[in-house]
């Protein structure tokens, strides 16, 4: 993403002028800010936080999390932040994306995402004041020998709009509302660094639930992105 559309995104979320540059955006904060949707940059703790919904509790995946309404049925969890306002918190942190990865098995093309690693976990509340925290690599099972997931800030991408959308240009995670890939789509905002087909017939599921894991289907929880130095 170039740094012209980083300054509209964040400039967007919070309410700056489009031409502010981007270093003169807030980037750190002895108090947590809060964007839109209730996602929350601490910069005590150094993690974005966001809420969800449990959407799975066993099956296979394709997506960690992604918005309501786009890919509930192979994701965990599902929430209502746009992932553009998920990129601009990372952004917040200091995080500076990649790229999303290419994959198109009839040309042999595989090019694994780059940006800098995340950790993906989930938290909870049970007995009204216990917190519980798992990390995604706790939480998903495989049948392929594959070590723990590694995910990067892959960033999606800007695509010019289609001619119904009218003039201009789109951020793609937005409309197909993945947040935390692990099949690859190509337009992910945060990427599995193991590069796979979400095409079954082309390849079949990597990743899985393990059951009993999370709380029930429906179930509140926050989806938590930490930066790995």
């Amino acid at each position: 993403m170039t740094r012209f559309c980083i300054t509209l995104l964040l400039g967007s979320i919070l309410g700056c002028a489009s031409k502010l540059p981007v270093d003169s955006l807030p980037v750190s904060s002895a108090e947590d800010v809060v964007l839109p949707d209730l996602v929350v940059v601490s910069f005590a703790d150094q993690r974005v936080t966001v809420p969800a919904f449990v959407a799975l509790d066993a099956g296979w995946l394709e997506v960690f999390a992604c918005v309501a309404g786009t890919r509930d049925h192979e994701a965990a969890l599902v929430l209502n932040a746009k992932p553009s306002t998920i990129h601009a918190a990372l952004l917040m942190l200091g995080l500076e994306p990649g790229s999303p990865a290419t994959y198109d098995a009839k040309m042999g093309i595989e090019t694994p995402p780059a940006g800098p690693r995340v950790a993906i976990s989930v938290e909870w509340i049970i007995d009204e004041s216990t917190l519980r925290s798992r990390s995604a690599g706790e939480l998903l099972a495989t049948d392929r020998d594959l070590p723990d997931p590694i995910f990067v800030f892959a960033g999606s991408i800007i695509a010019p709009n289609a001619e119904s959308m009218g003039p201009g240009e789109h951020y793609v995670a937005d409309f197909t509302g993945t947040v935390v890939g692990l099949a690859t789509f190509g337009e992910e905002l945060i990427a599995s660094r193991a590069v796979h087909s979400h095409e079954l017939g082309v390849e079949p599921a990597a990743w899985k639930l393990k059951p009993g894991m999370l709380p029930e289907v429906g179930s509140k929880v926050t989806l938590v992105l930490k930066p790995i130095r």
